[in-house]
């Protein structure tokens, strides 16, 4: 099943256990409401609503993905998982160089979600088993009420909790590399087999880790 994409900051301490509870409480449940009103943006297409419950982490890496795709190399890019490289490498094959030079985490993330098509399925998206550490919430991800294996982190910023999706990283790290074993072939080999699936597009192995520009 394809999932929207969508897990660590501060602490703080608490000495009363009848304050502690009730902190969890509301916690909870404001987790939960950042947590709805995010996947139903992105049903909806409203990338510049759900970019407001987006952790600052996020930012970053969408940022450190754009750079990655304009400058590194094969050596560099080889340092990365293989999920991010893929991303990265998709982003370079699919996009010019004029694009990628005057675009943000920000703006193409409002992008990406305004352009998707609205959710057709019907599937009910929800939280459950939430643990929060103060300034940082894990919660697992239940799907038409049943629990899955994916988790979602949250950060509390400026006393707001948003959520970090470069926490459900992890989990399609395990299931690319489990499906590279079964295929038997090269990480490289893999990628180039993605962008052909998702792209229709096809990069020689030269040409993949090219970058688009020179620092």
């Amino acid at each position: 099943m394809k999932y929207n994409f969508l897990c660590l900051l501060f602490h703080l301490l608490y000495f009363s256990p009848c304050s502690s509870q009730d902190k969890n409480t509301s916690d909870t449940a404001a987790i939960n409401s950042v947590f709805k009103n995010y996947t139903d943006a992105i049903q909806k297409g409203q990338g510049k609503k759900a970019i407001k419950y987006i952790s600052r982490k996020t930012l970053d890496y969408y940022d450190t993905l754009i750079f990655h795709a304009l400058y590194s190399d094969e050596k560099k890019l080889n340092k990365i998982n293989i999920l991010t490289r893929t991303a990265i490498l998709r982003m370079r094959h699919t996009q010019p160089v004029t694009y990628w030079d005057t675009m943000t985490a920000r703006k193409l993330m409002e992008q990406m979600w305004s352009n998707s098509p609205p959710d057709q399925t019907n599937t009910q998206v929800s939280l459950a088993n939430c643990k929060i550490d103060h300034f940082t919430a894990i919660c697992a991800l239940e799907l038409n009420d049943e629990l899955t294996e994916m988790k979602f982190l949250f950060n509390k910023e400026n006393d707001e909790w948003k959520i970090d999706i470069t926490s459900i990283n992890e989990i399609g790290v395990e299931e690319m590399q489990k499906d590279i074993k079964r295929r038997n072939i090269s990480e490289t080999d893999y990628i180039i087999l993605t962008l052909e699936n998702l792209e229709n597009i096809k990069v020689s192995k030269e040409k993949l880790y090219v970058p688009l520009k020179k620092r």
